[in-house]
């Protein structure tokens, strides 16, 4: 998902999943094994112990807007999307269960500013875990992103289906991965919707 050179933009909203981001990245610039910069940009100053804490810890925050800070860094640009493991399962679930289709939430897909991609570096990252990193920094008063009602729903779906079968985190992951195209009802792609009656007789 990164390159050398590259410039990731880690936006500050006062979540735990982008102080965890803020930080992460922090530690990979530093200690990586190849170059790249990092904007830790906001919108709006993040709360007072928030700023404490980066400046503390040599993150310097650019409060501006999203659009100029983009437009002022040249190169590939990596910005950020804070869905974790747990969201993404729940958002595929939901397609099936409450859109009719199959999609994902891709770890890498295009932006729609030039030279610039969406990257979920959280993307195998499990939400209690996110919790456990809260608690052992003593940042328990950081509040985690807010789900929609839709990815809540899902996420309780999951947790009874798990009490039957421990390993349904893991399958539905899998999931995502292991569809066998030969044998579905139908797809779409960039070309419009295919039916299997196109190729069943090949």
């Amino acid at each position: 998902m990164l390159k050398e050179h590259d410039t990731v933009i880690v936006t500050i909203d006062d979540t735990a999943e982008s102080v965890l981001c803020a930080f992460l990245f922090r530690e990979l610039m530093w200690h990586g094994k190849f170059d790249f910069n990092v904007i830790w940009h906001a919108e709006r100053e993040p709360a007072g112990y928030l700023m404490e804490l980066f400046k503390e810890n040599r993150i310097e925050v650019v409060i501006k807007d999203f659009d100029t800070v983009i437009s002022q860094v040249s190169g590939i640009k990596r910005c950020l999307s804070y869905e974790c493991y747990d969201e993404i399962n729940a958002y595929f679930l939901g397609g099936i269960l409450k859109r009719s289709e199959i999609k994902c939430l891709m770890p890498l897909e295009k932006e729609g500013h030039e030279d610039c991609y969406l990257i979920r570096p959280l993307y195998q990252v499990h939400r209690e875990d996110i919790e456990k990193f809260l608690t052992y920094s003593g940042l328990d008063d950081i509040k985690l992103r807010e789900l929609s009602p839709e990815i809540a729903d899902m996420q309780d779906l999951i947790s009874d289906l798990r009490a039957d079968n421990q390993y349904i985190d893991s399958n539905i992951f899998a999931g995502m991965e292991n569809i066998n195209k030969s044998i579905l009802l139908g797809y779409t792609d960039e070309e419009g919707h295919h039916s299997f009656l196109e190729w069943y007789d090949k």
